[in-house]
């Protein structure tokens, strides 16, 4: 699962909304040139043998522009991909979490301040490393402030995600997945985010941005403060709300045959379905830096939300001082 090897379908979910109330009508839809040469750009990558395949959902103003799929749900059995497949969504599920973790600061039970270690106490012994190509028992030095769901949120925490070049990341990685990759290494978030925690910060909290698997961390917080499932928690208060009725970490078997499948270009640069696969069921590590399955119309149900300044029908999954919380203004 070394997440930049893979080639996966490209699900493209564009959420257009006219920020401009001057514009004009021309100025605000779609140009069907525009539509046309971007489907046959799709159509020349999968033909070129740089995608298996593309299902392409375009929305404005709560309507469906454009809707389509092309190429391969499965290259090496010629399978053709349809609309309404069903995606292994990668670090999609990173704004999903978020969002969780929004709702319960909109509840009281957590401030983006908290200090971590107030519901994961095993982060007190972290440390961070001096020179990343030491590795793990390489020197370190102590943190010179604490880590908070803020740094979590926005990959400023100093955790790092296994997949850096140095050899610090290298073992994190096979701590994390598995060499060769193993999607059941660990049991559970809680076995993840102990590897994770078992290997220095890249660098001090608050000091840089760096992608990472914070997301994992909160995840377990999620399950810490609301004392629900991770996936029973998402079920109730996001995927039922937004009706992302395909959406979660495991797949019921009568819809096993909409999955595409994960590819990978092989040692000659030709592309290929992978020999590695997602488990569709059987998942237990209910992780915040990937892990769900989606369609493409589901996760659109998920970016209108925001569009829709958090609510979503009559359902208000996040207030609108949430959704803009920085002090931006709603595109209407």
């Amino acid at each position: 699962m070394r997440f930049h090897s893979f080639v996966y379908s490209l699900l493209t979910i564009l959420s257009f909304i006219a920020c401009n109330p001057t514009a004009t009508k021309h100025q605000q839809s779609f140009d069907p040139k525009k539509i046309a040469e971007f489907k046959h750009f799709i159509s020349k990558e999968i033909k070129a043998g740089k995608i298996a395949g593309a299902e392409v959902l375009i929305s404005k103003d709560n309507k469906i522009v454009l809707h389509e799929a092309q190429g391969f749900a499965n290259i090496t059995k010629q399978k053709n991909l349809a609309k309404n497949s069903i995606y292994y969504i990668q670090s999609m599920t990173k704004p999903i979490i978020s969002t969780a973790i929004m709702q319960l600061h909109e509840k009281g039970l957590l401030s983006l301040e908290d200090d971590v270690s107030r519901f994961i106490p095993e982060i007190e012994t972290l440390r961070v490393t001096i020179d990343p190509e030491q590795g793990v028992e390489g020197s370190t030095m102590p943190l010179e402030k604490s880590l908070t769901i803020r740094h979590l949120l926005t990959h400023t925490s100093g955790l790092s995600h296994g997949l850096g070049d140095n050899k610090l990341e290298s073992q994190l990685y096979q701590l994390l997945y598995g060499q060769p990759e193993d999607y059941k290494i660990h049991e559970n978030i809680e076995s993840r985010v102990a590897a994770l925690l078992s290997v220095p910060l890249i660098g001090q909290p608050d000091k840089q941005w760096y992608y990472s698997a914070g997301g994992d961390l909160l995840a377990l917080i999620i399950k810490r403060v609301s004392k629900q499932n991770i996936q029973d928690y998402l079920q109730e208060n996001i995927f039922d709300p937004l009706e992302m009725k395909d959406t979660g970490y495991n797949i019921p078997e009568k819809e096993s045959g909409r999955v595409m499948s994960l590819h990978e270009f092989n040692e000659n640069g030709k592309l290929e379905t992978s020999k590695i696969q997602v488990p569709k069921t059987g998942n237990t590590i209910f992780g915040g830096t990937h892990g769900l399955y989606s369609t493409a119309k589901d996760y659109l149900n998920f970016c209108q939300m925001f569009l829709n300044k958090g609510t979503w029908k009559e359902h208000q999954v996040l207030k609108p001082e949430t959704v803009f919380f920085n002090g931006t203004k709603p595109c209407r």
